[in-house]
């Protein structure tokens, strides 16, 4: 007869804890039990072959995104960070030593195979060489379904340009799972490390070398967001490569020059630079299909607009292919703070 155990299994197999698929396989349940008899098992085979089979199939799809969208949040944040690496802006003039603009607000939003999912806030301050970085992330998926904030904190020196970090904090809270994630760094190196939940240790070994040089993801933002002593009409802000540590990944962004194309109203300027970005997994993560996927991919892009008034790039857009489709990071609004300047709102149109 009918394996109503077997149905079950396979679409609880797909679908996360609090999915809206319950009140179906409940009836799936009930009608499956009353026609597990011969006399009317004609009838459930009706029915299974019509509604029955499409409730189970559109479950099980639903199911398979939400695991989809979870496996390749960790990828695409990774892969963000670089698109996102311009919110710590440096005014300087030309053969000056660059100093940081004082505070930047900016908002972000984020899709997914062409659906809303979210947006995304970044505020940083620098005052007396430390650096503080707060990120904010809130997404929402199937009409709420499946739901995900995040907060980040990072803190630091900051000296020549470029952070050198001292604490960094993550906490999110998903709808099947919470977790957080606690550093510090002393020497350069990662000195302390707590997570919850702990990790599994399922992936490439991390070795104390893998933790020297490295810099959280907001540090890792921060690092890129100086032309250096130079001013942003001509530098070319695709050459870098960062070292990350997340808590739990090792990995690097290389960024390379794809093109220089026109583009009015990018936030102020007349042209952006496309960055090609090449995710390097090193250790931590597991060599997964979605791994080896964004690691192979030569489609995560950053489009990076020179803003001569902040000295600063500022990304107006991010694409981030993954195994399980494509997301896109786009800027709403970037408010920056020069000091002895004034105020510069950046609005997309």
């Amino acid at each position: 007869m009918f394996d109503w155990p077997h149905i079950r299994k396979h679409v609880l197999n797909h679908k996360p804890v609090n999915s809206p698929c319950d009140t179906e396989l409940t009836e799936i349940g009930a009608r499956a039990k009353l026609y597990d008899q011969p006399i009317l098992a004609i009838g459930f085979s009706k029915w299974w072959s019509g509604a029955g089979r499409v409730t189970v199939e559109r479950c099980v799809t639903w199911g398979r995104s939400m695991l989809k969208l979870r496996s390749s949040t960790r990828l695409a944040t990774a892969a963000a960070l670089a698109g996102l690496a311009a919110l710590a802006p440096a005014y300087a003039e030309p053969g000056a030593t660059p100093t940081p603009t004082a505070r930047v607000h900016a908002t972000y939003h984020i899709t997914w195979n062409g659906l809303d999912l979210g947006d995304f806030t970044w505020d940083s301050s620098i005052s007396g060489g430390q650096y503080k970085a707060v990120t904010n992330a809130k997404v929402s998926a199937l009409f709420g379904a499946y739901t995900w904030e995040g907060a980040t904190r990072s803190s630091g020196a900051y000296a020549a340009g470029a952070p050198h970090p001292a604490a960094y904090k993550f906490k999110f809270t998903a709808t099947d799972k919470n977790g957080r994630v606690d550093m510090t760094f002393a020497n350069n190196r990662v000195a302390s490390l707590s997570s919850d939940p702990p990790d599994k240790g399922n992936g490439i070994p991390l070795t104390p070398a893998n933790l020297e040089n490295v810099l959280d993801p907001l540090s890792a933002i921060m690092a890129m967001s100086s032309p250096g002593t130079g001013s942003v009409e001509n530098t070319n802000p695709c050459q870098r490569r960062l070292s990350v540590f997340d808590g739990k990944q090792r990995f690097d962004l290389a960024l390379s020059f794809k093109k220089k194309t026109h583009l009015e109203n990018a936030a102020g300027a007349k042209y952006v630079y496309v960055c090609k970005i090449q995710y390097v997994p090193i250790a931590g993560m597991k060599m997964n299909t979605e791994t080896k996927y964004m690691a192979s991919t030569d489609g995560i892009e950053v489009w990076l607009a020179p803003v001569p008034f902040a000295n600063a790039f500022v990304p107006v857009n991010v694409v981030i292919p993954t195994w399980a489709g494509s997301a896109e990071i786009t800027s709403s609004k970037v408010q920056i703070d020069v000091p002895g300047r004034g105020q510069l709102a950046l609005t997309a149109k």
